[in-house]
C-alpha cells in the first residue's frame, strides 16, 4: 500500500549563519547528504509544534518558527511506494546548543 507523508524543514538563522546538518550513512534517503533540520509530521501533531520537536530531537535547538513557507517540496522513493511532501519555513534561533557534534555545524 502507498505511503503518503508531510514534512516540515526550518531554516535557522542566527548571526547570518543557516545551520545545516549531515545526513546519516543509515538514512532510507539522501543518506550522508547535507539538509537543514526537520521532519515528518506525526498524525493529530499540531504542525508547528512537530517541526520545533523535530529540530529539537535533531539539534537540541529552540527555534521560533516564521509562518510564511519559504518553499514547498515533494519526492517519491524509487519504487514509488512513498510520497513526501513538505514545506520549509523560516526560523529564528532562540537558545540551546546542540550536542550532535558528528552530524552539525554548531550555531
Amino acid at each position: 500500500m502507498a505511503e503518503f507523508k508531510v514534512a516540515l524543514k526550518a531554516i535557522i538563522q542566527k548571526d547570518g549563519k543557516i545551520l545545516v546538518l549531515k545526513r546519516s550513512c543509515e538514512e532510507d534517503v539522501f543518506a550522508e547528504l547535507w539538509d537543514i533540520p526537520g521532519g515528518k509530521i506525526e498524525y493529530g501533531e499540531k504542525t508547528i509544534d512537530g517541526i520545533k520537536r523535530e529540530v529539537f530531537e535533531e539539534t537540541g535547538l529552540d527555534v521560533e518558527i516564521e509562518f510564511r513557507p519559504w518553499s514547498l517540496w515533494s519526492f517519491m522513493t524509487p519504487a514509488k511506494e512513498k510520497q513526501t511532501v513538505g514545506i520549509t519555513l523560516l526560523a529564528k534561533y532562540l537558545g540551546g546548543r546542540s550536542e550532535v557534534v558528528e552530524r552539525t555545524h554548531r550555531l
